[in-house]
This record gives structure tokens, sequence and C-alpha cells, in this order.
């Protein structure tokens, strides 16, 4: 019979995170920029790839955003308009990434107009 107490449950809990994650160190990033053109969200890592497992962004006003590995486009414009924005949902490691950057690349967002943009990331670096 199945041991329910709350150890055991903690330890199922952190085998199956650890099992998803594969050991990564997941990482969070704030997004919170008002300029056109690009910006970057997390610094480039020298020998490492970063890669976007969640995206959660909002918007003040209309504007289309993308987003970039240094200079070349990773995804296609998403358009929004004020008070929207989109979230992904969670993709672990073990299920692989929504967009990664090229190895010792930074990851930037990219606004065509200078509106308010919030939110955050989370995202993980590997070689």
């Amino acid at each position: 019979m199945a041991d329910f107490s709350r150890a055991n449950i903690r330890q199922y809990r952190n085998q199956a995170w650890s099992d998803l994650t594969l050991g990564y160190d997941i990482k969070h990033a704030k997004i919170s920029t008002s300029s056109a053109g690009a910006t970057e969200i997390v610094a480039a890592v020298s020998g490492k790839k970063i890669k976007v497992c969640h995206v959660n962004i909002v918007s003040n006003g209309s504007v289309n955003v993308k987003w970039q590995s240094a200079t070349t486009d990773l995804t296609g414009l998403a358009y929004l308009t004020q008070y929207s924005g989109y979230e992904t949902a969670f993709c672990p490691p073990a299920f692989g990434c929504l967009f990664e950057t090229a190895l010792g690349a930074a990851l930037n967002i990219n606004l065509s107009g200078a509106i308010d943009v919030g939110g955050f990331i989370t995202y993980y670096e590997e070689v």
C-alpha cells in the first residue's frame, strides 16, 4: 500500500520536479521595458544557450512584440493591444523548450513602439 505521509508526498513531489527539470537550475527574469526596438532580458552566457520554458507578458498599449537571439528573430510578432498579453504553459526541460538563443547570445525582447510592457520569463541555460 502506498505511503501518503507528508514526508513521502514531499519526496515524491521533489523527485517529480527533478525528473521534469532534468537537474537544470530553473531561473526567472523580469520583463519591464518601454523602449522601441531590442531590450536585453537575459544577458549572454559564454558557451551556453538560454532556453525559455515559460512567458508571461502584458502590454499597456498597442504594440507588436517578438523575441530575439541577439538580433536574430526567434518568434514571429505577437500583436498586443492595451491591457492585453499572453502567457504560455510551463514547458519543463524534459519536454524541450519554447525557444532558445544561439550559443553565447543574449535573449532580447523587441517592441515595435515605445509602450510599457511587463511580465516575466522562466528559463534555463544549457551547453
